[in-house]
């Protein structure tokens, strides 16, 4: 089964605007976007063409839903419609399959689940 991570590209995309994680550390303070990947699906017998699930969960503290919702639209923003190169699978092209908001028992902490896919071959 052909594996491989899309962690370190969302996490250089993401780098300049907010901390990205594939485990939390318990000192983390927030904002910042836990990496879940989901699953790999590849075609066969070309297993150059494949598309792989993944959750961004941002996690917010601030007291109001305007620092989650201006998480939510960079998110969007930075990873919707971005062409990446997945050597040796071609290029990649990420996709917003869509999201979630929870506002946590505390009343402060929202969090919202987005869930992207990333498109891998050379013909998107």
């Amino acid at each position: 089964m052909t594996k491989i991570s899309v962690f370190p590209l969302i996490e250089n995309l993401l780098k300049e605007d907010i901390l990205v994680y594939g485990f939390v550390p318990p000192e983390a303070r927030t904002p910042y976007v836990v990496y879940e990947e989901i699953s790999q699906s590849w075609s066969f017998p070309d297993v150059t063409r494949g598309t792989i699930t993944f959750n961004l969960r941002a996690v917010s503290t601030y007291k109001g839903a305007q620092e989650i919702t201006q998480m939510t639209a960079l998110l969007k923003q930075k990873l919707e419609g971005q062409e990446v190169s997945m050597e040796p699978h071609g290029k990649g092209l990420f996709r917003f399959v869509g999201q979630e908001n929870e506002l946590k028992k505390d009343a402060i902490t929202r969090e919202s689940l987005l869930e992207f896919q990333v498109l891998c071959g050379d013909k998107q």
